[in-house]
């Protein structure tokens, strides 16, 4: 495994703009799994994010949510089974679903 935190800086690198903190996951079976926590105060953003890979690198999972000074946005929700994506995003208009076929 593997962790860290880097920052968003500005003028010049004078400025915290914000940071992510991040944590890398080695499974038994090769799997990966990434986790972040990006807070971007400079602009009243907050992002969670979870992503999923298979021991050959091709993508399974990822979900995502954020925030702004105004409360919670809304999330999407990712999975890659054989040759099919499915999105799921969550928003303050509700939930839409959409598919694809990917390589």
């Amino acid at each position: 495994w593997a962790e860290g935190t880097y920052r968003y800086l500005a003028d010049g690198g004078k400025r915290l703009r914000g940071f992510e903190k991040f944590r890398l996951n080695v499974h038994p079976d090769g799997t990966r799994t990434l986790m972040m926590w990006h807070d971007l105060f400079a602009r009243d953003l907050q992002y969670s994010v979870m992503l999923r890979v298979a021991a050959d690198f091709r993508p399974l999972q990822a979900f995502a949510n954020y925030w702004t000074d105004t409360g919670y946005k809304g999330s999407v929700f990712i999975t890659v089974t054989g040759n099919e994506l499915q999105a799921i995003a969550n928003g303050p208009v509700g939930a839409v679903t959409q598919r694809l076929a990917v390589p």
